[in-house]
């Protein structure tokens, strides 16, 4: 005879009904059904028949697992985040499936809403959120009750800080997509694949790379999940030239940007608007949490949740394709500020077409091999995981190539032979060059040549100093820089609010070479003794003249009266004793109406990349002020 069952583990609800902690075996759930080409980003699931592979059912699935999890936190074992997220998912889609809750009545229910519940007689309770009432069995209500109970506090301890919404993250973030929650508890459990290799694509469509973050692509159409994985060849390739500055061909910065526009259309739901509404101030204003990002749009106040992975491929867009298409607007306007531009740097205007044309494409393809050109391409790489390039690499044999895989390797060797020879071209130049980067004498580059025992695949003396390139400074364009101090018009520059101890900065929305011109110290001019009376409220800056007359400028006034509607750059830069990219010069331009006059102009003193914040060295640190400022830490950094 079998031993008895033991006896559920029993507790009492807010209701005062005893809850048991088991679940009795949960009916199969329909899953959502995305609304293919949607414009609305704010579409409701809707239950699908119980036929063909699109029921991917993910609550008798992750039913077990929750179960386990809800156990150990209701006897005070160890929990992990990445279980409370999930335990959480799960409880997102209990709500949707389960109780029939919408998409934004699962965001909008509160603490007080769930206090609230009400025994509907029937072993359930009744749920009002929203001016509706929702039903909730009780397995479901225990569940969620475990969650309001032991998870929940947990995410907001991580933030510091006490929310009403029912639904919360890490950092205590409230939770803003739903719909995003139940597709990645989907992807943990029906769609987990494997792959080795480290990259933003591999990590949206294949798992086992981070076991905190669910990432393989889960669609309804299985057309959708052919076309995405179809193109993910070709975009490691253009990864993969990215990560080298390689230039991009005109096809593939239109296919990463048309990739990046289907990822956000298919799997995190932007309609066609919201992608073209989204804007560079709103990606660089995006707050991270515990699964991602959360993007936040400037217009019509919509959130999308990103992953990690998806964040990561979008900055690759917005950091090295995005500036490509920037450089082509020739209407002399200001940088557009759309997030996703044209081929002529124009706003994209119509993202669905982008989409469509990227799925006609790849679906045409399905069922054929890759490329030529592709499949060259990774065959190239795979040599290069092999047999790494570096100036004292050893070429490889022909024994090595063929035990490798590649009987054909006489064009990858050649090729390998080809690079390595210029990284030593170049390793021998930046070792023969001064400070000063003058052109080294020969002699020089013989006995660094010399000094290094190369046998084979020798640069000579002639080819490195064919290498050597003076370096050229930036010559400012007066007239230019006259317009754009009067006008205050400077371009592809974004004002961001960071975290509240940092307030705003400058961040730079397009790439900036060493000695451009990034903006100018907009305010009056005035004596220094006038200045020093205004230091103790800030934004005053002392130089002196071409005549050496000691001088200031004043940005205390904000606005200032020449542009009431603007808020200038240059009094938004903030400061970084270590780490400046951007320093000022004084220049004298002859400005309209006021004569020549001294203008102060920030300019890069390196390479800058897109999306860097600007920062400059006051001249301060916290000894300064007669020590009033040791307390600001900030100062040093």
């Amino acid at each position: 005879m079998p031993p008895p069952e033991p006896e559920p583990e029993m507790r009492r609800n807010a209701c005062g009904r005893e809850l048991h902690l088991q679940l009795e075996t949960v009916e199969p759930h329909p899953c959502l059904k995305e609304v293919n080409g949607a414009e609305n980003s704010n579409y409701e699931p809707t239950a699908v028949d119980g036929t063909g592979a699109e029921n991917l059912d993910i609550l008798p699935g992750a039913q077990e697992q929750m179960l386990k999890i809800a156990k150990r936190m209701a006897g005070s074992e160890t929990v992990t985040t990445k279980e409370m997220t999930m335990f959480r998912r799960y409880c997102v889609a209990l709500l949707l499936h389960d109780c029939g809750l919408s998409s934004a009545a699962v965001s909008q229910l509160t603490v007080q809403d769930w206090q609230n519940r009400a025994d509907d007689g029937q072993g359930g309770v009744d749920l009002r959120t929203g001016g509706a009432t929702y039903h909730v069995t009780a397995s479901t209500e225990m569940m969620l009750n475990e969650y309001y109970m032991w998870a929940r506090p947990r995410f907001l301890e991580t933030g510091g800080k006490n929310t009403q919404t029912f639904l919360v993250g890490q950092d205590a973030i409230p939770l803003y997509n739903p719909l995003a929650d139940v597709y990645r508890l989907k992807e943990e459990h029906f769609m987990a694949g494997a792959c080795g290799r480290e990259s933003p694509i591999d990590n949206i469509h294949q798992a086992g790379h981070d076991p905190n973050e669910p990432v393989a692509l889960v669609q309804d159409s299985r057309k959708e999940v052919d076309v995405l994985q179809a193109a993910i060849p070709d975009m490691l390739c253009i990864e993969d030239k990215v990560k080298e500055n390689k230039s991009l061909s005109n096809r593939e910065t239109t296919d990463y940007r048309r990739y990046c526009q289907v990822l956000l259309m298919r799997r995190y739901h932007f309609s066609s608007k919201a992608i073209s509404d989204l804007t560079v101030q709103s990606w660089l204003e995006r707050v991270p949490d515990s699964d991602g990002a959360v993007v936040h749009l400037s217009t019509g106040g919509s959130t999308y949740g990103l992953s990690p992975s998806a964040e990561q491929m979008l900055e690759i867009y917005f950091r090295n394709v995005r500036p490509t298409f920037a450089q082509r607007e020739t209407s002399g306007k200001d940088v557009c500020k759309a997030f996703f531009l044209a081929n002529g740097g124009e706003a994209l205007s119509n993202a669905a077409v982008d989409v469509r044309r990227f799925e006609e494409r790849y679906t045409a393809r399905e069922g054929t091999t890759t490329s030529p050109a592709t499949q060259s391409i990774i065959r190239w790489n795979d040599f290069l995981c092999a047999f790494p390039i570096t100036p004292d690499a050893q070429a490889p044999t022909k024994a090595a190539c063929e035990k490798a895989g590649f009987s054909n390797f006489r064009p990858f060797y050649k090729k390998w032979r080809a690079e390595q020879l210029q990284m030593r071209e170049k390793y021998i130049l930046a070792q023969a060059q001064n400070r000063a980067r003058t052109e080294p004498n020969t002699s020089t580059v013989q006995h660094k040549i010399d000094s290094e025992k190369w046998v084979t695949n020798v640069p000579t003396t002639g080819n490195v100093l064919k290498a050597w390139a003076p370096p050229q400074d930036t010559e400012v364009d007066i007239q230019l820089m006259v317009s754009r101090v009067m006008e205050q018009s400077w371009t592809g520059l974004a004002i961001v609010q960071f975290e509240e101890e940092k307030g705003k900065g400058v961040v730079t929305e397009l790439p900036r070479r060493k000695n451009d011109v990034i903006c100018d110290y907009h305010g009056l001019n005035m004596p220094s003794s006038q200045g020093k009376k205004l230091l103790q409220s800030g934004y005053v800056l002392f130089f002196k003249d071409s005549a050496g007359k000691s001088l200031c400028v004043d940005a205390t006034q904000f606005p200032c009266s020449c542009h009431p509607t603007l808020d200038t750059y240059g009094r938004r830069l903030n400061h970084s004793r270590k780490k400046p990219n951007v320093a000022p010069k004084v220049h004298n331009l002859n400005l309209a109406n006021l004569g020549k006059c001294a203008v102060i102009l920030f300019h890069a003193l390196r390479d800058i990349e897109a999306g860097e914040e600007l920062l400059w060295d006051y001249g301060v640190d916290r000894k300064s002020f007669c020590g009033e400022g040791r307390d600001l830490t900030w100062l040093d950094n």
